[in-house]
């Protein structure tokens, strides 16, 4: 794990052995990802865990009940994230599912932005298995 990360647990215990992993940097896909995380966080059925870079971490303060951790599952069940600029956090997600066989979700965060997430997607050896895309452009 990168030691610039940010890493988080939530304060539940949950129902079930699966865990979710999300990984968020800027503001854009953090607002984007957490609506789904304080979702399954009040479901309280799944471990969530979460590694941030700032901007993102500081947003994740103030909206979840995350607590900091310096330990965060290394073999996730699902792991979901977005697409930044400052695409540290997923080249690590991704890489980390290619060499696991984890199944990984791409949240697209920007209405319009296909064309742009499009050529970060041409980069990558390994496609996530399932993107989910913000408009109907990006579909």
């Amino acid at each position: 794990m990168q030691k610039n990360f940010s890493r988080f647990k939530t304060k539940n215990s949950p129902t079930s052995n699966i865990t979710i992993l999300f990984g968020c940097c800027d503001i854009g896909e953090t607002n984007a990802l957490l609506p789904i995380i304080n979702t399954l966080i009040a479901e309280n059925e799944y471990h969530i865990d979460l590694i941030t870079k700032n901007p993102a971490t500081e947003l994740i303060k103030r909206n979840t009940n995350f607590i900091k951790s310096h330990e965060i599952d290394p073999n996730p069940t699902l792991i979901i994230t977005g697409y930044s600029k400052d695409s540290e956090i997923q080249n690590y997600l991704l890489t980390n599912a290619k060499e696991k066989n984890i199944p990984i979700i791409l949240i697209e965060d920007f209405p319009g932005n296909f064309i742009r997430y499009k050529q970060f997607l041409k980069q990558l050896d390994y496609l996530p298995t399932l993107i989910c895309a913000f408009d109907q452009a990006g579909k």
